[in-house]
């Protein structure tokens, strides 16, 4: 079970939510679940329930409330016990002690590390603690104590990204909290240190004098040390207080940059080539035409470091450009005009122009396992988390929890369609489906168990299921299954390695050493395309005009989809790898983007 606090009172099991109704029954549960696993005694319920106004028969009333909790959460789990009564909690079922347990690792991780475990642990929070029981008089004092560890644990979040250099993503972000909270010094004192690292000292002075002005006006007191002795670092421009990963982010840009450079010089040298062929002879020229056209020729003339995005050009399937990520790359998208993948390693999402090159990083709260694009949103998938980035701004504009993933699964790969985000835990084995409405942010299931992987196109929903070796046509709408296709000619489809994409009029299913062409419309397997290199699965992905494959082995196939043929293998180079075996390539602005990781990351 999932049993859940930070926000409103919510209890899950699995993808379901279960009724906790009326406001009685909720105030025992939150009691119990502020004292899971200890006895919480009958006469402390009755005091949050009924105050001084306790009825008569208020033993009985409350075994009432006791008998309708122990109906919904099991029998098994709320026992009696010491004159009173407790509610079995395992380990990491309530979110607060899966936030406590992320921000105790985070105090001992570096800061990088810690960065992302706080962002995670954030990221539990759906509002303020035991929303719907706010005028309660019993949860007064545990909602501040709550909402104070999660201002302690955003601030700690803020001082590692400090640490970091992120100084740049943190100003807005810092002067909403310190409009929020004017008596926490520390909010304060970090907008100093990012307006000034951000080369901003007069807004960090004058910030310090408005903190001086609130607390003398409206509490008497002179700020406190911290914020006085920041004031005086920043006036003799102090040299401890320049940011740390000035380096880092300089070296990120210079690895961009030489991208850039070499594209760039390609282009030159080849034209200057061009102008001194003709020039020496005609018959130099037809030499170099030989040899550049020669089946022996390289067919790779980027060599790709890894933990990046390879561009690949869909005409000459050659690897023309490489964008470094900085971590494990997860995505990529295409859509808005950009190109779109997320950085596991960091809490990152990057934006790409698919011309120039240049990225744009926006933080996130959770690490991105997936990114999709549709109708003016990207969607990020996490663990724990959906979360949506307007790409007019930039940043993330809603978090969508998510419930646990059951089994030993885990929230892995996405789709998106009918203004529905469909989110399946088929990583290591069989799992559920889900749908979440981003306008209700509601979370349905729409399948359980069996399914292996998604796929949305042709106006549905299709869903791979290992264990009927089928694929199920589903009703985005009412989640019925309207159609059934049997995958009796492709054999056995139970392995994980099976991938599912729909696109160029049909639904491609890639299986080890082959992939299968399926029309959507008879429902009925029309052919099938041999692939030496793709004996243990991939990725695979159709648009403008072909389906292409990368394989686990570090190849990219490109297939005709009317032909059913493959163009040359293109290689991604020596110990490079697809770096998501769920989400590897995209297809869009000109270009094959593949998120592509080493042998050594």
């Amino acid at each position: 079970m999932d049993f859940k606090i930070l926000g409103p009172l919510e209890v899950w099991d699995g993808a379901h939510e279960l009724p906790i109704r009326g406001r009685k029954q909720r105030i025992v549960l939150a009691l119990l679940l502020l004292h899971a696993n200890e006895p919480v005694e009958r006469d402390t319920l009755a005091e949050a329930l009924w105050g001084e106004a306790r009825p008569k028969d208020a033993a009985h009333a409350l075994d009432v409330q006791i008998s309708r909790l122990r109906k919904t959460v099991g029998a098994d789990r709320l026992r009696t016990a010491a004159g009173g009564y407790s509610l079995r909690v395992e380990p990491d079922e309530l979110d607060l002690n899966r936030f406590e347990h992320l921000r105790e690792d985070a105090s001992h991780a570096p800061p990088e590390r810690a960065a992302a475990l706080l962002r995670e642990a954030l990221a539990l929070w759906r509002g303020p603690p035991l929303a719907d029981l706010a005028f309660e008089h019993f949860a007064q004092t545990e909602i501040a104590r709550l909402e104070e560890l999660r201002l302690t644990a955003l601030e700690a979040r803020i001082e590692a990204d400090l640490a970091l250099g992120r100084q740049d993503s943190l100003v807005a972000e810092l002067e909403t909290l310190v409009s929020a909270h004017p008596y926490r010094e520390g909010l304060r004192a970090q907008l100093m240190l990012a307006l000034y690292r951000c080369g901003r000292q007069a807004e960090a002075l004058e910030t310090y004098r408005r903190a001086r002005r609130t607390f003398s006006d409206e509490l008497g007191i002179e700020p406190g040390p911290r914020l006085q002795e920041l004031e005086g670092a920043i006036l003799r421009h102090d040299s401890s207080l320049r940011a740390p990963g000035l380096e880092a982010a300089r070296a990120r840009e210079e690895s961009i940059e030489k991208v850039r450079q070499r594209r760039f010089s390609t282009r030159a040298a080849l034209a200057l080539t061009i102008v001194l062929v003709f020039v020496i002879a005609a018959a130099l020229l037809a030499v170099l035409a030989a040899a550049r056209d020669s089946p022996g020729g390289s067919s790779r003339p980027v060599a790709l470091v890894g933990d990046s995005v390879a561009v690949i050009d869909p005409g000459t399937d050659t690897i023309v450009g490489e964008i470094p990520v900085g971590g494990r790359p997860s995505g990529p998208a295409v859509g808005e005009g950009s190109v779109w993948v997320g950085n596991r390693d960091d809490n990152t999402l990057l934006r790409i122009d698919p011309r120039s090159l240049d990225v744009h990083t926006i933080g996130l709260s959770v690490a991105p396992t997936d990114v999709e694009v549709i109708a003016g949103s990207v969607w990020i998938l996490s663990d724990r988390a959906l979360l949506r980035v307007d790409p007019g701004i930039n940043d993330v504009v809603d978090t969508i929890p998510l419930p646990r993933a059951s089994g030993s699964g885990r929230w892995s790969h996405m789709e998106v369609g009918a203004k529905t985000v469909f989110v399946c835990n088929c990583h290591g084995g069989p799992g559920n489906v889900i749908r979440i409405d981003p306008a209700t942010t509601s979370v349905e299931l729409v399948r359980r168990s069996a399914v292996r992987n998604i796929a949305y196109g042709e106006g549905a929903l299709w869903a791979l299921t290992g264990e009927l070796d089928t694929i199920e046509q589903i009703d985005p709408k009412t989640n019925a299954v309207i159609a059934t296709i049997s995958l009796g000619q492709i054999g056995e489809t139970s392995g994980w390695r099976y991938r599912m994409t729909t696109g160029e009029g049909a639904i491609w299913v890639l299986a080890p050493a082959s992939l299968w062409k399926i029309d959507s419309t008879t429902k009925r397997v029309v052919g099938s395309v041999p692939l030496e290199h793709s004996e243990e699965g991939g990725n695979v992905q159709a648009g403008d005009g072909a389906v292409w494959v990368a394989t686990s082995e570090g190849t990219v196939l490109h297939v005709d989809p009317d032909s059913q043929t493959v163009a040359r293998p293109i290689p991604l180079g020596t110990l490079i790898y697809p770096a998501n075996p769920w989400d590897t390539l995209a297809v869009g602005e000109g270009s094959v983007w593949v998120a592509v990781t080493s042998f050594a990351s």
